[in-house]
């Protein structure tokens, strides 16, 4: 354990590093959006954003900050005075995800409406509405390099979409309800987790099934992998985090809270 960031013990539901590292961004079920200093763990900021954070995403300059949660609404801040850039209803009743692409053009987001949304950045007008016939769009990753973005749907299925014209690429199937997404690094792979249907690795290229890291205890609540795509890191429900080595999806280490608690791993970030 390096360091701990609490703010009276509000529970985190969302987090994200600045693109330098050198920041934390944190969103919490008391709906409060918090910026904190990651060389000394100091909070910068507060501001009472949305009723219940759901997702938060920096931009790749790190200059600006998107948040999404209860009641449909994303905003975007400026990081370095808070100012407010723009304010828009983007989903009936819940906004789960929000990502910047890669080069910052576009925010995409996944609600509670059947669809994943992509917005232009520069004026937060949408750009294109992608249909997933899934009733929520739990989680949405772009690919490394921005031509891809996946989603996971309240429907258990996983969607491959091509950004450039919203077509869908590949459905990958196999899932309960709700998965969250990750690509790796390099755009290679495709991770998967959700309630009590363990961590699947696809291969993005053709769509195979790789693997399947199981873990079917708990529920699986977030997945990311790390900076040069080795290993998968998954959150449990039972407030575990467990290490996976991609390459033949051996469990290498189970990491456990400090206190002991069993509260639900939502978020992660490297």
């Amino acid at each position: 354990m390096v360091r701990i960031f609490n703010r009276r013990a509000s529970y985190a539901s969302c987090i994200a590093f600045s693109p330098d590292g050198k920041l934390l961004a944190s969103g919490t079920l008391e709906g409060t959006l918090n910026l904190w200093e990651v060389r000394s763990g100091k909070l910068l900021g507060s501001l009472n954003e949305h009723v219940f954070v759901k997702s938060v995403s920096f931009s790749p300059d790190g200059k600006l900050l998107a948040s999404g949660g209860m009641f449909g609404k994303i905003t975007v801040r400026r990081v370095s005075d808070g100012r407010l850039i723009h304010s828009f209803t983007a989903h009936k009743d819940w906004v789960f995800s929000v990502s910047f692409s890669p080069d910052g053009t576009l925010l995409a987001s996944g609600g509670a409406d059947e669809s994943v949304k992509l917005w232009r950045a520069s004026d937060g007008k949408l750009a294109r509405a992608l249909k997933t016939r899934a009733n929520r769009v739990q989680s949405v990753s772009f690919s490394p390099d921005g031509a891809l973005l996946a989603s996971g749907g309240a429907d258990g299925t996983v969607r491959l979409w091509r950004v450039s014209d919203g077509k869908l690429v590949r459905a990958f199937k196999g899932h309960p309800p709700d998965p969250f997404v990750a690509f790796s690094p390099d755009g290679k792979l495709l991770a998967s987790g959700a309630s009590f249907g363990g961590v699947k690795l696809w291969r993005v290229a053709d769509g195979a099934l790789v693997r399947t890291l199981n873990e079917r205890t708990f529920g699986i609540y977030c997945v990311s992998f790390s900076p040069d795509g080795t290993i998968l890191a998954s959150g449990v429900g039972n407030g575990r985090i467990i290490l996976w080595r991609v390459s033949d999806g051996a469990r290498l280490h189970i990491l456990k809270r400090r206190d002991g608690s069993d509260v639900p791993i939502l978020s992660m970030c490297v």
